[in-house]
């Protein structure tokens, strides 16, 4: 009866996954448009750094940082952050939030790698790990280490999450093979 449960909490943690990311991250653009409000405080060093991206017709992707760093790396531009803030928003509001000590963006093809302490926020589920990276081109996520899904449901524990958002499939896998994937239900 419990491994019965344990499928059905798989199945629905899935599609709750797939459902978020296809309504959320989906778009039919290759690449959003951009605007940046910065206050620079000397060379390379950014203040108070705001990008805002348009993802979909009515959905806007922003991340902001208190203190910014940019850097040139053959010709790419990256941008490292610290106290960062991400949301996805559309005309009626925000939709999700990401939260991280740091993030590395990379201002030429907008990919994003969060890490210590995320935080993502959607509807009344939460997911903490130590990192996620965003990748607009091959139109996927992987929140890694530690990751841990808390929903109304219960709880998941796992090393990996990765999500093609193009295909609306989620993988939830651990590093070590012989170790399962966690759930607990409430």
């Amino acid at each position: 009866m419990s491994k019965v449960f344990q499928i059905i909490l798989i199945f629905l943690l899935s599609l709750i996954i797939i459902i978020f990311y296809r309504i959320y991250f989906y778009s039919n653009q290759n690449l959003p448009k951009e605007t940046v409000n910065t206050k620079v405080s000397e060379a390379n060093s950014i203040k108070n750094l705001k990008y805002e991206l348009k993802v979909e017709n009515d959905k806007t992707f922003t991340i902001t940082s208190k203190s910014s760093a940019l850097l040139t790396d053959n010709g790419i531009e990256i941008i490292f952050m610290n106290d960062v803030v991400a949301t996805v928003s559309n005309n009626d509001g925000i939709l999700l939030t990401i939260t991280s000590k740091n993030a590395d963006f990379n201002t030429l093809n907008y990919n994003t790698k969060f890490y210590n302490n995320v935080k993502v926020k959607y509807l009344d589920n939460n997911i903490h790990s130590e990192k996620m990276s965003l990748n607009f081109q091959e139109r996927n996520i992987l929140i890694s280490e530690n990751v841990k899904y808390l929903s109304p449901l219960g709880v998941v524990r796992t090393d990996n999450a990765k999500i093609n958002m193009d295909l609306n499939q989620v993988n939830l896998y651990m590093n070590n093979t012989k170790k399962n994937v966690e759930i607990i239900s409430k």
